[in-house]
């Protein structure tokens, strides 16, 4: 590594791009240009308006020296006239504002995993109450919490399905279904059925069944994890799990896994059969939970104290929101 080239971590990378181009071109160009880190965490911009070359190749040179490995090798800086340069300008558009240090600028963000927590959850129009219960640290109550607020619900006359998007360690399923009335399938069979053909081929009562907490009040429903073809041929399970996450076949409903979410429980809402959605949640920051927690129309955070990771994980996740869309969650 040349000598005048200091190492960089993540978390500097995009700020010091973002001096790199206000030391040279002003803190102008700074804020109306489109800053862009790739699946890898490289960093790279594009110019908006007429840049000198000279002035291009000056920002390269300090940018390199400065962001080290976190910089782009190919097109690090690139103008309007370069190849997919403007498709990222108009990208930019739309992208979220962030704060770096003193300026404001437009940043894209790809990734591979983790892209379900970029989706901004805005308020929706219509539709039932939906609630989910997320927490960063498994085995805290969450899924007992949920027990309880569906009894309560039910005892006072609302029909209440609850989901169980913890596909990777079910709960609910097995906790609140009537013993031997598990649903044939559930929530992670729906969600890659759904990737695969039209989801309107396919019979929502397929994927549901009864819970005990309805005896004595309003009926509750359970859409379980996995349903009792998961367990007849278990081999299965991961196969499906491998699959869920990704993005749908054009066979499919062509969308990513937040979205089959939302268009599941918005096609639950329209069925008129409930009255509110429960959702459990995966514990922790992982794909599902973002997917959990995007599609509610507000989002109430409670915060313990203890223990010291779910704060971490509560900070992390607020941050992000405030950092990516300027809200507060």
């Amino acid at each position: 590594m040349a000598e005048n080239v200091r190492g960089a971590h993540f978390d500097e990378s995009l700020t010091r791009l973002v001096a790199a181009v206000a030391q040279v071109a002003g803190n102008d160009r700074a804020e109306c240009s489109v800053y862009h880190r790739d699946t890898t965490g490289r960093v790279s911009v594009v110019l908006s308006g007429l840049v000198n070359p000279e002035v291009v190749e000056r920002i390269i040179e300090v940018a390199k020296a400065e962001v080290g490995g976190y910089l782009r090798d190919d097109y690090p800086v690139r103008t309007e006239s370069d190849i997919g340069a403007l498709r990222i300008l108009n990208e930019g558009l739309t992208a979220p504002v962030v704060r770096v240090d003193e300026f404001k600028v437009r940043f894209i963000d790809r990734r591979v995993a983790g892209a379900d927590w970029l989706v901004a959850s805005g308020d929706r129009a219509s539709g039932i109450p939906r609630v989910t219960f997320a927490s960063i640290k498994g085995g805290v109550g969450r899924s007992t919490a949920l027990a309880v607020v569906a009894a309560h619900l039910s005892r006072s006359g609302k029909r209440v399905i609850a989901i169980d998007l913890d596909l990777e360690a079910p709960g609910i399923g097995t906790m609140l279904v009537v013993a031997g009335a598990t649903s044939d399938f559930g929530a992670l069979d729906y969600l890659v059925d759904s990737g695969v053909q039209n989801p309107s081929l396919l019979r929502a009562s397929d994927y549901i069944a009864g819970s005990f907490l309805g005896e004595t009040g309003a009926a509750v429903s359970i859409m379980p994890a996995i349903g009792t073809s998961t367990l007849k041929s278990p081999e299965n399970a991961i196969a499906k799990l491998s699959r869920v996450y990704i993005e749908a076949s054009e066979e499919g409903d062509g969308k990513l896994y937040h979205e089959r979410v939302r268009d599941l429980l918005d096609r639950l809402a329209e069925s008129g059969q409930y009255d509110v959605i429960l959702i459990d949640a995966r514990a922790g920051l992982h794909e599902s939970t973002a997917a959990a927690i995007s599609v509610l129309r507000r989002r109430r955070t409670p915060v313990r104290k203890r223990p010291a990771p779910n704060i971490f994980g509560l900070h992390a996740l607020a941050f992000s929101y405030v950092y990516l869309f300027g809200r507060h969650v």
